[in-house]
């Protein structure tokens, strides 16, 4: 090891090996940054010097405005500050990576960006397509989502009603897991944020990940956009006034801006060498501390920068006079500079005397500072400088900054391009990245080692087999492109035809578009590019070159293939390049063994616009503006030679494309594949019931899951004259109610003062609120819908309810100490008279520091979750001045439709579906109590909390998405698996909710929709538990289908009666996927509290809410039979049938093994999120 004390003369020698057995290797790399949409680019651009400062590019500004008037400010008031901007973060090839167009305007432009960076990274090392399928493969990425203004907040205020389809793509934790998810990935995958050192700390991490054996080798990089970069309002006092960082010179003033996308891929160093991978250089070790207490939390700090330079020192076992560059972390500051100065000299120091023997550099001057890409920023520059031993220049350094005494360091500036001479030891670099956050990282590099030549290598008198495919036609034609300016370059010609044929045909995907060439020499190659870039496509046969667009694949046997295609006859390799056109699974790796990998252009993916749609973000819409609208939603269908379509195939394909974002789709591609999910399902079947007027169900989408099969099936349906009727507005104010509303009135009967049913809401006030304002919001919202001047009365042994023209609602004030809220709840929250009204109760709280809350309630009987969030979501818009059309139907009118229902074919057919499920003994669910169970049920209960962490949250939605079924699912699977193992049973009942909206004319009222399910399962023990999720998924999406017949109904045909329990079922699930409205507007945000009642409805409910980190969980249980102890055991339970069920899907349930009775909650993200739901 490297010894570690202060050396005194100079001419102390060093010993090392020239490779470690710890040595990593750097196989992949790929960029695109400023001025620069490759590495190749980005090097030419170091070379000459280029400084890619510019102003905010203005097909950018034009992206941002609707959202600059949506919060009111003038374009002419808008300063953007200069900086190094990429002209594109818009652009995204969804088709190729399976995502839908709507899905992909969603993502954050960062998830888009190092999606396709990272693919080309695994392309440029050889190990593209699904090459490093299913392998422990770790991803790394440094991140951090600190932006003030970032795409979530775009989309929240032009496009709230997209939030909840819009949270997978704005995490920042599935920026890597979404690599993971799509190549099948086993190795970990996180996102590390230490702000400025991010990227440089996250590789440091993989290092240590691989040689500890977490994962065989990693993808490591960083991306970051800067959306909104306004000029002097979001500025942290380290900017520069001209957006340059003058790094070291007299004249710094801080630094600019960057931005950036860079991944990386790495191994070590000896299984690259054995699986003849190409090599850009070698991580000979790294270091990262923390400055600890220092001057201020932000500044740098000399002692601990010296230090982890020193440990990255003796981590690569090499001593600083081999080190002959230096990649500065640079930031231009006057504090900064000269303590980075001051850092490498102290700990060069510790070993030598020699003086300006290392250059130095900073990327920055050509770039800005690229926030938590900075480090591998600078890394690409020194891994591309040991690449083509040349050192490129630093930018705008005339004078030497007064503070820092070059003459006496280590170090001089680099400030033309050099030659980097090669001395008696390899070429040897250090990189350093400092954050703001205190952490610092170091890492020393080193030149690759010289490849050795094989017999292989140098055969080139065969012909041979060049491949090049892509997923469309203009990518495929961009490739060739490529292609032809790669040849054409001066380093081609040290290049094997054997390892570039090799590496094109084994380190690609090959896809539906397709080209094969016969060539023997890389002259040839040449000519047959350019004769397909000039449009020379006819006879291509006959000239050894072969396309087709294949539309399905078929594996070749290995028996019919030879082991080397330098064996094979001519007409052996034009068979192979037939089958090859065919659809055929060639398998290259026999074809080529013993290969070098090299790099070639990687992936040309297709420029498609992915951004919110500049119409949506129209508010008050003239009526030209809606007929542009509808014009709009016109979706062209292809993949029908007479190009004629039925209706009912331009309504389904008008469904899907609206929700999916598709403006052409295909007859005949599957709904999963064009981005579908079971959620997006929903949204697509109510659009075709508005539209068709046929009753559609989510089951039937995704049994008929495409356009042509859907709209056969809907066709049939309209033949047995299965429409949806219209809800025909009604003048009596007094009607029925529905099963559902009647339900609850006869709870509420049973004991009037029961608050099982209220539903509190708590809102914080931030900000300005004029209340004035808001109670004429509030009546407004209250005239709209009937439902909130309802009163329920009872006559002639029938409930009925009432909407009255007008019903008085008061404010109640409350006077608060500090901010507990709680003592609020015991006065504000109290039984509602449902025969006196109103059932809707509103308040205001404040305390003496002048800070206010508004209160709500409503009775559950006019009300759900979803009224809760039309509810604000109104109030909000009406506050803003916003003019909202007329309701066309009330709840009334529903409740007429959905009453009259008990006579049609339907209602009959959906009661022999329930009838039928329940048949036969029904079972009693014996759940472990603490205490005995009183012989009438009551509602007494509490609650626990905890919440599932990050990295487990990120498992189930990869694993919900490869087994084409969602969140819901897989919880509700595992809660079910849950109650059979903590009671032994293997027939449960679970109950759940629908929403009960399958009516298209109901899903912007405010009323009582939802329906209760039960869902009758069977956890045998010999199954698996992916065999089980996928029953469970047959079963709800059976049950939702049938989800009309009243669970009342239900009941008393049962006739089921135990009064120490509820009917049917004790225990009961639900997922809450509904995104709350954004609460907040330019004067005021809301931040909801929800008043907790202390009741339970049954014995055990489990309630799951997915935020953005996490997915919290809340167990309500009764405390008449549960200590809070026992539901601790059956969350920490579930928690852990949740990791197993992850980590091995395959496993049996009886395999599935709980730990003992005395296990305690170790499970905890940190704070729980404030979150309730209803029945």
């Amino acid at each position: 090891m490297l010894d570690l004390n202060l050396l005194d003369c100079d001419n102390e020698q060093v010993e090392f090996e020239k490779f470690s057995s710890k040595d990593i290797a750097i196989i992949g790399v790929s960029s695109y940054l400023p001025m620069a949409k490759d590495k190749l680019e980005f090097w030419e651009n170091l070379l000459n010097g280029k400084d890619s400062i510019q102003s905010f590019p203005k097909n950018r500004m034009e992206d941002i405005y609707p959202f600059l008037q949506k919060n009111k400010q003038l374009e002419s008031t808008i300063e953007f500050y200069e900086g190094a901007y990429l002209q594109h973060i818009d652009k995204f090839d969804f088709e190729f990576f399976g995502i839908s167009p709507k899905e992909a305007s969603l993502m954050d432009p960062n998830q888009r960006l190092f999606l396709q960076t990272a693919w080309k990274t695994l392309e440029d090392s050889g190990y593209g397509g699904d090459k490093l399928k299913g392998s422990r493969t770790g991803v790394y990425l440094g991140y951090n989502a600190d932006a003030f203004v970032d795409y979530k907040k775009i989309i929240a205020a032009v496009e709230p009603d997209s939030i909840s389809m819009a949270i997978p793509g704005n995490l920042s934790s599935v920026i890597a897991s979404r690599i993971s998810y799509l190549l099948d990935f086993k190795g970990p995958a996180m996102c590390i944020d230490t702000a400025c050192s991010s990227s440089l700390v996250a590789l440091h991490v993989a290092c240590h990940a691989i040689w500890n054996g977490d994962c065989d080798q990693a993808l490591i990089g960083s991306v970051n956009v800067n959306i909104l970069p306004f000029d002097k309002k979001f500025k942290i006092g380290i900017e520069s006034f001209d957006g340059r960082a003058r790094t070291f010179d007299q004249q710094s003033d801080g630094t600019g801006a960057g931005e950036g996308s860079i991944a990386l891929l790495i191994k070590p160093l000896s299984r690259a060498v054995q699986d003849r991978d190409q090599i850009y250089a070698l991580i000979k070790g790294s270091a990262m501390n923390q400055d600890g207490s220092s001057i201020g939390i932000t500044a740098p700090n000399v002692l601990a920068q010296e230090d982890v330079i020193v440990k990255a020192l003796q981590d690569a076992d090499v001593h600083p006079e081999t080190i002959t560059y230096i990649e500065a972390h640079g930031t231009g500051t006057k504090l900064g500079d000269p303590i980075e100065i001051d850092g490498i000299t102290r700990a060069f120091q510790r070993f030598t005397n020699k003086k300006q023997f290392c250059a130095i550099g900073s990327v920055k001057t050509n770039i800005g500072h690229l926030d938590n890409a900075a480090g591998i920023a600078g890394l690409l520059k020194t891994i591309l400088s040991l690449q083509h031993s040349t050192i490129p220049p630093m930018l705008h350094f005339h004078e030497a900054n007064e503070k820092i005494d070059f003459i006496s360091s280590p170090v001089y500036v680099n400030k033309k391009t050099n030659k980097w001479e090669k001395q008696d030891h390899p070429r040897r670099a250090g990189v350093s990245s400092f954050g703001m956050s205190g952490t610092n990282c170091h890492v020393i590099l080193e030149e690759a080692p010289q490849r050795i030549m094989t017999t292989e290598e140098l055969q080139s008198e065969s012909f041979h087999i060049f491949t090049i495919s892509a997923k469309s036609k203009s990518s495929l034609l961009n490739l060739i492109e490529q292609y032809v300016k790669f040849v054409e370059a001066e380093h081609v010609n040290y290049i094997n035809i054997y390892d570039l044929c090799y590496t094109a045909n084994t380190g690609r995907g090959h896809y539906s578009y397709r080209i094969a060439m016969l060539i023997d020499s890389l002259e040839d190659l040449k000519q047959k590019l350019y004769e397909l870039l000039n449009g020379q496509w006819a006879n291509l046969e006959n000239q050894d070159i072969y396309y087709n667009n294949v539309t399905s694949l078929i594996e070749i046997q290995e028996n019919q293939l030879t082991s080397s295609l330098i064996q094979m006859e001519r007409e052996q390799i034009v068979h192979i390049c037939k089958d090859y056109m065919l659809g055929k699974i060639i398998n290259w790796e026999l074809l080529y063994e013993n290969g070098n990998k090299v790099s070639l252009p990687t992936y040309c993916f297709d420029q498609r616009r992915c951004w919110l749609e500049v119409s949506k973000f129209h508010f008050k819409k003239s009526i030209n503006a809606k007929k542009d609208d509808k014009q709009a939603k016109q979706i062209k269908l292809i993949g029908r030679k007479t190009n004629e379509y039925t209706k009912v195939e331009e309504i389904v394909a008008g469904a899907w494309g609206e929700v999916l974002g598709f403006k052409e789709l295909k007859l005949d591609v599957p709904f999963y594949e064009l981005g579908g999910d079971s959620i997006l399902a929903l949204n697509i079947v109510n659009l075709i019931s508005q539209q068709s007027k046929v009753t559609v169900g989510v089951s039937e989408l995704l049994k008929y899951e495409t356009i042509q099969e859907l709209a056969a099936y809907i066709e049939n349906l309209i033949e047995g004259e299965l429409y949806v009727e219209r809800l025909v507005p009604i003048s009596e104010n007094t009607v029925a109610l529905t099963p559902s509303q009647n339900r609850l009135y006869v709870l509420y009967k049973v004991d009037p003062q029961d608050l099982s049913y209220n539903m509190p809401i708590c809102l914080e006030i931030n900000g300005i609120l004029e209340f004035d304002r808001l109670k004429a919001a509030i009546k407004q919202v209250i005239k709209r819908h009937g439902s909130l001047r309802t009163t329920i009365e009872f006559k002639n042994n029938e409930a009925f309810q009432t909407v009255h023209h007008h019903l008085e609602s008061h404010f109640a004030h409350f006077k608060i100490q500090d901010e507990d809220i709680e003592e609020v709840t015991k006065l504000f929250v109290r039984p509602f008279t449902l025969n006196k009204g109103p059932l809707i109760r509103l308040g205001i709280a404040s305390n003496d520091k002048g800070k206010q809350w508004l209160l709500l309630d409503m009775h559950h009987i006019i009300s759900d979750g979803i009224s809760y969030g039309l509810f604000i979501k109104e109030l909000l818009q009406i506050y803003k001045g916003e003019i909202l059309p007329i309701p066309p139907v009330q709840y009334k009118d529903y409740s007429l439709w959905k009453n009259a229902m008990i006579f049609s074919e339907k209602y009959a057919l959906e009661k022999k579906y329930w009838l039928n499920m329940f048949s036969g003994d029904i079972p009693v669910l014996n759940l472990p109590t603490d205490f005995d169970r009183p012989s009438y049920k009551t509602t007494k209960g509490d609650f626990f909390q905890i919440a599932l962490i990050p990295e487990l949250k990120n498992k189930i939605h990869q694993f919900a998405v490869n087994s084409n079924t969602t969140l819901y699912h897989i919880l509700f699977s595992c809660y079910q698996i849950l109650i059979s193992k903590i009671t032994g049973q293997q027939d449960i009942i679970v109950g759940t909710l629908t929403e009960g909206r399958s009516h298209p004319e109901v899903q912007n009222l405010i009323g009582m929709f939802v329906n209760t399910l039960a869902i009758r399962s069977f956890p045998k023990n010999t199954m698996t538990f992916t065999q089980f999720l996928l029953e469970t998924k047959h079963n709800l999406l059976e049950a939702f289908q049938h989800q009309n017949y009243p669970f009342d109904e239900l009941v008393k045909e049962l006739n089921l009666r135990d009064t120490s329990r509820n009917p049917l079922f004790d225990t009961f699930f639900i997922f809450q996927n509904i995104a709350f409205p954004l609460l907040e507007n330019e004067e005021f945000q809301f931040t909801p509290h929800f008043l907790e009642t202390k009741t339970s409805k049954f014995d055990l409910s489990l309630q799951a809410m997915e935020n953005e980190n996490s997915i919290n969980l809340r167990l309500d249980y009764c405390t008449d039979i549960f200590k809070e102890t026992t539901i601790a055991k059956f969350a920490n339970y579930y928690v852990e049938i949740l990791e197993a069920c992850m980590e091995q899907p395959d496993t049996k349930i009886r395999e599935i093994n709980l730990k003992s009775i005395e296990s305690i909650i170790v499970i905890n993200s940190g704070e729980v999120e404030d979150f309730s739901f209803d029945f």
